[in-house]
């Protein structure tokens, strides 16, 4: 099983939330002391800037530019911090899904795709349903079933849904020994809208 995005996503935003906290501190602390606005005076080590002081100024620059490895370095620190964070936002969009199902009996792990294909096998058994397609995701917590049910013409989608519940989703849920199955069900009738329920 794969490990979780959340501590480590706690971790950069802290990092990250602590630099801001810590350097917008700092700037709206020696602004204030050194407009008057405040009555008390920064400590000795207190770092300040020159008046007019810049990060690199040109002649900074120039002379840096004068090392050979001053650009590579440069272009190589920046396009390492940029796919890093490409990478990092890519993490967050992706939904983690696992193939494999961890079973209550020892060493005994089953296929989502599998899973999911009995499902609907279990499904297009129901007196009113024409066909479906399944989709089962896990995550650390718990299975998540998602149904798309074509019902047929004169199918009452209430007795459907519990006839889906008390079956295949059911039967689903013995099957991976999962205290509770997240279900999303999504009816489809060529005479009517679409409609969901979860």
């Amino acid at each position: 099983m794969r490990p979780s995005r959340g501590p480590v996503n706690r971790v950069l935003l802290g990092l990250l939330g602590a630099g801001l906290v810590v350097g917008g501190g700092w700037v709206a602390v020696t602004a204030l002391v050194e407009r008057g606005d405040v009555g008390f005076g920064l400590p000795g080590w207190w770092p300040t800037p020159d008046a007019g002081a810049r990060l690199l100024d040109r002649d900074s620059l120039s002379r840096m530019q004068g090392y050979g490895w001053w650009v590579p370095v440069v272009f190589a620190v920046s396009a390492v911090l940029f796919l890093a964070f490409v990478w990092w936002f890519l993490a967050q969009t992706r939904t983690r899904r696992q193939r494999n199902l961890t079973l209550p009996a020892p060493e005994v792990r089953l296929r989502t795709r599998a899973l999911a294909r009995a499902v609907e096998a279990d499904a297009d058994r129901l007196p009113e349903v024409s066909g479906s397609r399944a989709r089962i995701d896990s995550t650390r917590a718990r299975p998540r079933v998602t149904l798309t049910v074509d019902l047929e013409p004169r199918a009452e989608p209430a007795g459907v849904l519990r006839a889906l519940v008390a079956g295949p989703v059911e039967r689903a849920r013995t099957a991976t020994g999962a205290d509770r199955v997240d279900t999303v069900v999504r009816f489809r009738n060529p005479r009517h809208r679409a409609g969901r329920v979860e």
